[in-house]
Order: structure tokens, then C-alpha cells, then sequence
């Protein structure tokens, strides 16, 4: 299977990210939730999306919902009086409800790009732009897992040799896990220190500095890479556009006024857009999964999971 290249991938979920964060129109957030919805489903599961959107995204957005009322008052339909006098008004609990929904749906994009997104994939975007700071992100997230191994062998070795742990009263207990703690963690510090001077030597005996920094990565930017990147950049620079330009504004103080969603042929022609980059690769992703899993049954085999960006 031909992977498809980091860039374009990076490209749909910056542009989807900021364009769901600028749009307070119901219909948009409607639209974008809908296609994090499909794609965490079809990624994580049916089951797993609906419980992650009923018992987390949903209570979230009510709370915050009701929690904007209490410090804002403004609007003209007042619901009832606080206990202080103020106003809770139904514009406030309306704008409250298009901000957490709009948090929410974030959130969800979020969470779809950290798993699409793996460590290779940004360390080939960043390493074309920043090659230091590809390389130096790639040295952290080599690092962070091996502090944890380390951390349990430092704790695993003051086990055995019962170092840390005295058998004194409980009061004491408390004062001796802090006391632990701090050991441990200059421990893991002189570990990392002697391991970074480590590495530094090691990468100038490599030739590292001494001449133009260069990169290497497995992915390839095809010509199916080049019309990815075309469309979700045409497509998003267009929709941003028209919401910079105030198509899509909806006011909610002091009154409500959300504009009709398809009044005219711009905004027909930008919905059609959003919706067509909100779902595609969500609907994309199902067409791949149905495949694979024809496949598999086919064969008798079932390999768990798939991948979104491989086709």
C-alpha cells in the first residue's frame, strides 16, 4: 500500500483545526463535528466514539453551557433572576453552548490528529522546514521513553537493596516518599546528563556541524501527494476567506442572529466545500476499512487495524 504523504495529511487537519476555532455558525460546527465523529468511529470504533461523545464531549458542553450565563448577563430574553440580581439570559446560555460545542469539536480533531499524526510524520514536515528542530525533537521523544525505563530501574534497584524504604512509623511516611522522590529524580538527572554528553560525542565523531544538515525519511511526495495538498489548501484558503470576510457570522449579543445556512450560491458553494473536506477523509477512511476488512474475510485472516493515510 502507497502511503500517503505527511504534508498534505498536516495541511487538513492545521486548516480544519482553525477554521472549526473561527466559526461560531451552528451549521459549520454541525458539519465539522460530524466528520470527527465519523472518522473516530471508523478509527476507534462505533461503540468507543458514541461513549467518548455522550459521557465526555456532551456533559462538557452542558456545563459550559450554564457556567457562561452565571459570569455574563448580557442578551435581552431573560430566563429568571440569580439570587445577586443579575440576569441569566437565554443569549448568554446560547453563546456559552456555540463556545463549549466549539472546544468539544477541538478537542475531538485534536485527539484525530495525534493519532494519525505519529512521530515520524512530524519529525518529516518539521525536518524539511526546521532540520534543528526536527532534530531535536526527535532526541526528546527518544529520550522520554527511555527516562521512564530508567526511572523503574532506579526504583527497582532501591527496592532491592531496600534503600528508601525503612520500616518507621506512619507519620513519617509521607516525608520519606518526598525524600525518595527527590532521589530518584537527581538520579535520573545524572543519568541523563552523562548520557547527553554521550550522545553529543558520539554525534561529533559522526561528523555532525561539519557540513549542510540534510534528512532522510521513507515517505515520498507523489503526484497523488501534490493533489492532496492542492485541494485541502485551496479548499481551506477559500473558507477562510469567506469567514474572515463575515459570511458565516453569527451574533448572540444582544439578540441572537444566525444568518440563514445557504442563502445565497458563495455560501452554497463554501459549505459544499467544508463539507466535502470535513468528510473526506472520514468517509475515505471507511472505504479502506470496508476494503480491508473484505480483504482479510477473503483470506481467512484478520489483521487488526488499518491505517487512515494508507490506501
Amino acid at each position: 500500500m502507497d502511503n500517503i504523504n505527511p504534508m498534505p495529511l498536516g495541511i487538513f487537519f492545521l486548516g480544519i483545526i482553525i477554521c472549526t476555532a473561527m466559526c461560531f455558525h451552528p451549521a459549520m460546527l454541525i458539519v465539522s463535528w460530524m466528520g470527527a465523529f465519523i472518522m473516530l468511529g471508523t478509527l476507534k470504533g462505533v461503540l468507543y466514539a458514541l461513549k467518548r461523545n455522550l459521557f465526555v464531549a456532551l456533559p462538557a458542553a452542558i456545563v459550559l453551557s450554564l457556567i457562561n450565563p452565571l459570569f455574563n448577563h448580557y442578551g435581552v430574553t431573560v430566563i429568571f433572576y440569580l439570587p445577586s440580581g443579575n440576569a441569566f439570559t437565554l443569549e448568554a446560555v446560547c453563546y456559552g453552548l456555540v463556545l463549549s460545542c466549539i472546544i468539544v469539536v477541538e478537542i475531538q480533531w485534536a485527539y484525530l490528529m495525534s493519532i494519525v499524526m505519529t512521530a515520524d510524520r512530524l519529525l518529516y514536515i518539521f525536518g524539511h522546514i526546521t532540520p534543528y528542530f526536527s532534530l531535536t525533537l526527535s532526541i526528546a521523544l527518544r529520550f522520554i521513553p527511555r527516562f521512564l525505563v530508567q526511572l523503574k530501574k532506579i526504583r527497582c534497584a532501591k527496592k532491592t537493596i531496600s534503600f528508601g524504604n525503612p520500616q518507621k512509623s506512619k507519620k513519617y511516611t509521607f516525608i520519606l516518599r518526598v525524600r525518595q522522590g527527590f532521589s530518584d529524580f537527581f538520579a535520573l538527572l545524572s543519568w541523563s546528563l552523562e548520557h547527553s554528553v554521550k550522545t553529543a560525542g558520539a554525534m561529533k565523531a559522526k561528523g555532525y556541524g561539519s557540513s549542510k544538515m540534510t534528512s532522510f525519511s521513507l515517505f515520498l511526495f507523489t503526484l497523488k501527494d501534490a493533489c492532496y495538498t492542492a485541494i485541502f489548501s485551496t479548499g481551506f484558503i477559500f473558507i477562510f476567506a469567506m469567514l474572515v470576510s463575515g459570511r458565516f457570522r453569527a451574533l448572540y449579543n444582544p439578540v441572537i442572529e444566525i444568518p440563514a445556512p445557504f442563502s445565497n450560491a458563495a455560501d452554497i458553494a463554501t459549505y459544499a466545500v467544508f463539507i466535502f473536506l470535513s468528510l473526506f477523509c472520514a468517509v475515505r477512511t471507511m472505504i479502506i476499512s470496508a476494503r480491508l476488512k473484505g480483504r482479510s474475510n477473503a483470506s481467512g485472516s484478520i489483521n487488526g487495524g488499518y491505517r487512515l493515510w494508507e490506501n
